[in-house]
């Protein structure tokens, strides 16, 4: 009997986990977005969790997520002033949250519909991501003054 897979096709696989923390991911994710978003004046301010966490789940992943996320809120709030990053434990789950002030990002680019100008790409990028984690995102939006992002994943994989 022959292999089940033919020849030179590859199965997808879910991507590697290991127990880590993952507030220093994220950090690094706000310090390379600093760059990105150079020429906005804007605050980055990054708050770890109270106590050290631990998931497991893969770390690049977490960063990806985080990196489209930001990137959804410079491509369309032009007017944002803060966001704050940050990382919270809750029992079975994690979550980190990005809060955006000054401006908003518009509903049709929170959407996991696809929009004829791309412009939620990055958020679907980040939807795609988490769900591929098994985690969620949930997001609300204050007309003109905030968003705020909450990703809930699994604290372990």
């Amino acid at each position: 009997m022959g292999p089940l897979v033919p020849e030179g096709i590859r199965l997808w696989r879910k991507p590697d986990q290991k127990w880590i923390d993952p507030s220093p991911l994220l950090e690094k994710s706000l310090d390379e977005f600093r760059i990105l978003a150079g020429h906005h004046p804007m605050s980055l301010v990054f708050l770890p969790p109270p106590s050290d966490i631990e998931v497991c789940t893969d770390g690049s992943f977490v960063s990806m997520i985080a990196h489209s996320l930001l990137v959804c809120i410079l491509e369309n709030s032009s007017d944002c002033r803060e966001i704050e990053l940050s990382v919270e434990s809750r029992g079975d789950y994690w979550t980190f949250t990005i809060d955006s002030k000054g401006d908003s990002v518009p509903a049709d680019c929170l959407s996991t519909q696809r929009q004829p100008d791309s412009r939620n790409m990055s958020f679907v990028l980040g939807w795609k991501l988490t769900e591929e984690l098994g985690g969620t995102i949930s997001t609300f939006s204050s007309q003109g003054k905030s968003t705020r992002m909450v990703i809930r994943l699994r604290t372990s994989g």
